[in-house]
């Protein structure tokens, strides 16, 4: 027999079989996606590592085969065959599991060395890793991040810690990598595998018992040493005697308690973490978070992107892309394939029974349900109960920022009304859900200084399951009067157009609608105590809508109920809101009226940060109006070090202003109040927008008085040339267009 095809034969012949396909490893997943991953992929052709199975190669083979036939193209080194393929994997597995040091000693006359058996068994042991996932998808990025980690020659901390939510994949992606890693060499010691059960039932593994675990699977004989302490240094010594490194995986860590008695000292073994937790221990472990799936991925998942791409699509959305989820369905699409789609889609839009269709039914594997529940109770009993009322109101849409995104957000202020605990101790508990990956912190929105968290559909659904029960415990009536409350008096008065007015007994609420693209006032169609004047009732929507969406009309609305009401404090909100309302039209006189009411009702009642707002508007509406030293005064009031709270106003206002007039009109004021604060040459690119919106507007005296004040600002700078030419610009379209006022108000008529 000649000598051994090496695994670096391997590797030439699939490059070569890959030319002559005409195929690069992309191309290759988008024809027919493989059980292995991008990376795997490049592995074999690069031969740094042999397939374990034949299988999912010679899926490959016969593709790449019959492509190359079709188009003549010669093989190169690569086997003509299956069979020929199968030859050559035996081959190289066989070399590189036999010792033999290379082709070159063999041809040179060195007898092969005989296979040198390692102290702690044999060169590679899996060490009790689960099966590899081989329908894994979407995680070849998370893979190779971890690789990087985990290669020999790493630089970073030896240990990483894997987190995302449950049913999200994080055992999955963790067992393929190792595998990965094993097969590649980099771990002689082999792996070491503990399952720590950190959220079952029956209660964690200890860390002294994962220790115990270890030092059994080790090979270290009993008696064990008499301490924890003890033992984990026995463990610590034991791998320092391997010496080759070794893979030590944690999977399902709920506390670093289970976790730091089993990270070794120095040496060269790693460590990987999973959790559904965000561990604060190891400190300096590299981490990497899963999320759900992309809707190209989760549909590749459901194994429907060719045969239904639509109903996939939806029904990878009924999953929240959740992993586990999809693999529920993809396996009730597998065991009755003739069940179309759609029937799937119909049953997982029931909300009521999502989670009874999202269950294995004839095998011991966890569904979707049991997994949240595992986290649940991990939670200390306020965190609970904060999940549960969430649930209840999580469907509204709080604050502007959140309505323009259309998704279900909850921000701090509102969290704190619907528990009725200090904004302090609710955010902890806002941020302990988020450790926990049961709710997701979405964004800072700086324009509003609010933070906004989301939760993902399914927990959702769970935590309405749990709800019902503790109704009273939880106080949840009282709970949605707060969030009530906290709604009309914080959110109405920012062109919301649906107000819910109910009597103490009575708990209308507020729902998004996403077909309507709007809000509507859940209540009974017959009792007209639930809507104002201006509401109608929707019976395909079964709630009331306003049909006065127009925000001037609301907010002029909000302005007479609050006159009727004699409270002061609600009509400086109310004509506060009106005051932008305006500015967001662009109207600078008409704000400037209502502002100035509203700024002294507001220091009236003590409410500063109002007070603050409708003196930053008053400022805008001032400087729009080209009364300046009016416009200073005011702005220096709020604004006496620094322009932030002015800045973050300005892009509030600017994303709901209304057509190029009112941006230019808001642009414009911001630049000249930059002026005001000695900010001239950051005045320059607000001015210019005004310059370019007013223009696209037609308003040409508007245009006018932009490029004079753009001109002046530019002056200011020592741009004298280009300053000059604004000017004579500014005064050419106001002469050509009558308006000399202007002309006089900008100092043109001496230029």
């Amino acid at each position: 027999m000649g000598s051994l095809r090496t695994p670096e034969d391997f590797g030439t012949a699939f490059k070569d079989l890959l030319d002559a396909a005409e195929l690069t490893v992309p191309r290759i997943l988008e024809l027919q996606p493989p059980p292995v991953s991008r990376s795997t992929l490049y592995d074999w052709r690069n031969g740094d590592h042999l397939p374990e199975t034949p299988g999912p190669l010679l899926k490959i083979v016969e593709l790449c085969l019959e492509r190359a036939a079709r188009r003549g193209k010669p093989l190169g080194t690569a086997p003509g065959d299956v069979e020929g393929w199968r030859d050559l994997l035996a081959e190289a597995k066989q070399f590189r599991d036999s010792g033999v040091a290379g082709r070159t000693e063999e041809a040179a006359g060195a007898a092969p060395e005989e296979p040198r058996p390692s102290p702690t068994g044999p060169a590679r042991s899996y060490g009790g890793l689960p099966n590899r996932v081989f329908d894994l998808v979407g995680r070849d990025q998370e893979i190779d991040d971890l690789l990087r980690t985990l290669r020999p020659d790493a630089d970073g901390p030896p240990v990483a810690l894997v987190t995302g939510m449950a049913g999200v994949g994080k055992s999955a992606m963790v067992t393929n990598a190792a595998y990965l890693a094993l097969e590649r060499g980099w771990f002689p010691g082999g792996a070491l595998y503990i399952e720590l059960s950190g959220y079952d039932t029956d209660g964690p593994v200890t860390g002294d018992q994962a220790v115990l675990t270890a030092l059994r699977a080790l090979g270290v004989s009993e008696p064990f040493e008499p301490t924890a302490a003890g033992r984990q240094a026995q463990y610590r010594a034991r791998l320092g005697e391997r010496g080759e490194a070794t893979l030590i995986v944690l999977d399902n860590a709920a506390s670093e308690d289970q976790v730091m008695p089993l990270v070794p000292g120095a040496g060269p073994h790693r460590v990987v973490v999973t959790s559904r937790n965000t561990l604060d221990n190891p400190r300096h472990a590299t981490r990497i978070g899963l999320e759900v799936l992309g809707v190209a991925e989760s549909v590749r998942a459901l194994g429907l992107a060719d045969r239904d791409p639509v109903h996939a699509e939806r029904l990878a959305e009924l999953c929240g892309r959740l992993p586990l989820a999809l693999q529920i369905v993809a396996a009730s699409i597998r065991f009755d394939p003739l069940r179309p789609p759609a029937e799937l889609v119909a049953e997982l839009a029931d909300e009521h029974r999502r989670l009874d269709v999202l269950e294995y039914h004839d095998s011991q594997e966890r569904g979707v349900r049991a997994v949240l529940a595992m986290s649940y109770r991990k939670l200390a009993g306020p965190h609970q109960r904060l999940l549960r009322l969430l649930s209840l109101v999580s469907g509204h849409q709080l604050g502007e920022q959140a309505r323009r995104k259309g998704t279900s957000h909850v921000s701090l202020p509102a969290a704190a009304a619907l528990a009725g605990e200090p904004p302090a101790e609710v955010r902890r508990s806002l941020v302990a859900l988020t450790r926990g990956h049961l709710l997701e912190y979405v964004v800072w929105e700086r324009s509003t200084h609010r933070e906004y968290w989301h939760l993902h559909d399914l927990v959702l659904l769970y935590a309405r399951e749990l709800a019902p029960a503790f109704l009273e415990e939880d106080g949840a009536l009282e709970a949605a009067a707060r969030h009530r409350d906290h709604y009309l008096e914080n959110e109405f008065v920012k062109d919301v157009t649906v107000q819910v007015i109910s009597g103490d007994s009575e708990l209308g609420h507020v729902e998004w609608r996403e077909q309507l693209g709007d809000f509507v006032t859940v209540g009974d169609p017959g009792d007209a105590s639930y809507a104002e004047r201006g509401f109608v009732w929707d019976e395909e929507q079964q709630g009331w809508v306003s049909s006065t969406p127009f925000p001037l009309d609301v907010a002029s609305r909000a302005v007479r109920e609050a006159e009727r009401s004699g409270d002061r404090h609600a009509l400086g909100l109310a004509k506060a809101a009106y005051g932008a309302v305006w500015l967001r039209l662009g109207e600078a006189d008409a704000a400037g009226q209502v502002l100035g009411q509203a700024a002294e009702l507001l220091d009236e009642a003590g409410d500063r940060r109002a007070h603050e707002r409708a003196l930053v508007d008053l400022a805008l509406a001032l400087a729009c109006d080209e009364q300046i030293e009016q416009a200073r005064g005011v702005l220096d009031r709020v604004c006496p070090d620094d322009v932030r709270l002015l800045r973050d106003r300005v892009d509030e206002l600017l994303a709901d202003a209304e057509g190029h007039r009112a941006k230019g009109v808001l642009w414009m004021g911001f630049g000249q109040l930059l002026r005001v604060k000695g900010l001239s040459r950051e005045a320059i690119s607000p001015l210019n927008k005004a310059v370019v919106q007013f223009r696209a507007s037609g308003f040409r005296d508007h245009e006018g008085l932009a490029l004079g004040n753009l001109g002046w600002a530019l002056r200011e700078c020592s741009f004298f040339g280009e300053g000059e030419r604004r000017l004579r610009q500014a005064r050419e379209i106001l002469t050509a267009n009558g308006f000399p006022a202007q002309i006089r108000r900008l100092r043109l008529d001496a230029q």
